[in-house]
């Protein structure tokens, strides 16, 4: 299995305008598409007026088939005329799921959280590690077998980890849930105070240059929110 993470940045004028012709048109012609969508998430930290959409694949050529077809369907341009001019970038980063990840993983943990209870919101924070060129596939490890556990342990609610393998190769990537910036802070003072999380941190975090986190929102019809 592969996840397909695509990155837009908006005109800021045009956001709000794109965000509801997707909702209305484009969400519906992706799920036709693509391949099983994770969740489709808003920005709420960092950049602002981005979109973060996860699409998984069986494989890269399950990705490809699943993007011919869409790129053959009238409706797929008929829709992108509509608002072609509201979007600055994008980026596609294709995500290999770590053996122990929950979402996508050989040995998948807790059940991933599909939905919040009505009315509920929740916030979810995408995490980069940026990993010293030599220490990457140590640190893919280490995340594997230990910080996953501990990070779940300490109420990070882990929905996946990964290892990013088109450009930026000496990155891992995890998405978690919390159910407020409450929650998340308490979360990670836990996980540096307890005895796992203290073991893991101090191993893992002399293989790292640097790292950056991004809150996200989930609208209403993503499949995970």
């Amino acid at each position: 299995m592969i996840v397909d993470l695509r990155i837009y940045t908006y005109k800021p004028n045009a956001f709000r305008r794109f965000l509801a012709g997707y909702e209305k048109e484009g969400f519906a012609l992706t799920s036709k598409h693509l391949g099983k969508t994770l969740g489709i998430f808003t920005s709420d930290s960092g950049v602002m007026n981005r979109t973060f959409q996860f699409f998984a694949y069986e494989s890269e050529d399950h990705r490809d088939t699943c993007r011919r077809g869409m790129l053959s369907d009238p409706a797929w341009f008929e829709f992108i005329r509509k608002d072609a001019d509201a979007i600055r970038e994008q980026t596609s980063r294709l995500l290999d799921p770590l053996p122990g990840s929950p979402f996508g993983g050989s040995a998948p943990g807790a059940p991933i959280p599909d939905a919040a209870q009505p009315g509920a919101k929740r916030l979810f924070e995408m995490t980069v590690y940026e990993t010293k060129p030599d220490r990457t596939d140590a640190a893919a490890a280490l995340l594997n077998d230990r910080g996953i556990a501990a990070m779940n342990g300490a109420g990070h609610g882990v929905v996946g980890a990964f290892r990013i393998f088109n450009g930026d190769e000496d990155r891992l990537l995890t998405l978690s849930v919390h159910a407020s910036v409450a929650a998340r802070h308490a979360a990670q003072a836990r996980l540096r105070d307890s005895d796992d999380g203290k073991a893991f941190l101090g191993d893992f975090a002399p293989m790292l240059r640097g790292r950056t986190s991004d809150y996200l929102n989930a609208p209403d019809y993503s499949p995970m929110r």
